[in-house]
């Protein structure tokens, strides 16, 4: 009788264990993302982004160059928009990617990584859990190398943000840290 109870309680004890570590993944998950989105945004500049800048600004050359040029010229954002969709697919929210095409937060240091010739090599990240389920925080080590001065470690911090439905909503960088970043850039 004793061998019949085991054979019943060895397959709930697994379905118990696969729920277990399918809880444990699922709460893992938007670490997970964060990682992945600073871990493309903090290596500087990234070359999707830096390939679909660089389309557009061809197109909008080639515009000014045909005199086509419109009272309001609006280049078209689609391609950086498609870029970012595919680098981060559904683990960003629209507004991420809306915010990065207008080069808010963490974006800008693309753009300006690009604008000035710069690179950023990441280093070492740590992300954690705050008492917010929606807020993580971040701390990063950037390697950061211009044309005109040796490298220079630095240390970021910041937030990331998540909506309703988990997504990476916003990634900021500290203010401070930020200027400094730039400030190195020159």
């Amino acid at each position: 009788m004793k061998h019949f109870k085991i054979y019943y309680i060895i397959p709930i004890l697994i379905i118990i264990g696969i729920g277990i570590a399918a809880l444990f993944r699922m709460h893992n998950q938007p670490v997970r993302n964060a990682e992945k989105i600073l871990t493309a945004m903090l290596n500087l500049p990234a070359e999707p982004i830096k390939e679909a800048y660089g389309t557009m600004d061809t197109v909008v050359d080639d515009i000014v160059k045909n005199s086509q040029k419109p009272d309001i010229f609006s280049p078209d954002d689609a391609l950086i928009k498609h870029v970012y969709e595919e680098m981060f697919g559904d683990i960003v929210s629209d507004s991420f990617i809306e915010d990065c095409i207008r080069l808010d937060n963490i974006a800008f240091l693309h753009y300006r990584a690009m604008e000035q010739g710069t690179s950023a090599a990441l280093q070492e990240l740590n992300i954690a859990r705050t008492n917010q389920k929606d807020i993580m925080t971040y701390e990063a080590e950037l390697l950061v190398h211009t044309s005109g001065t040796d490298e220079k470690q630095i240390q970021i911090t910041g937030q990331i943000q998540l909506d309703s439905n988990r997504k990476i909503h916003a990634v900021h960088v500290n203010g401070q840290e930020l200027l400094r970043i730039l400030e190195t850039q020159n």
